[in-house]
Order: C-alpha cells, then sequence, then structure tokens
C-alpha cells in the first residue's frame, strides 16, 4: 500500500498548465526530494 499515490492529477493555473496527467506513488521507507529554484512554489 502507498502512502502517497496520485493518477491522472492535471493542475492549470490561469490559461498555463503545470501538470497533464502525472501518475506517481511513494512507497513505505522511500526518500523523496523536491528540488528547484527558489521563489518556483515547490
Amino acid at each position: 500500500m502507498s502512502l502517497i499515490r496520485t493518477e491522472g492529477l492535471s493542475v492549470q493555473i490561469g490559461g498555463t498548465r503545470i501538470l497533464d496527467h502525472v501518475n506517481f506513488a511513494i512507497e513505505r521507507g522511500e526518500i523523496v526530494t523536491i528540488v528547484g529554484p527558489n521563489g518556483s512554489g515547490k
């Protein structure tokens, strides 16, 4: 069983599509890091 799972996630802000049909899962025991420039909205 996943701790976090998404299937078909889409996000649009204004007229800009940020994510389009994203699938992912974070399993118990996995280490996940989100990287990006400062101010990018992580």
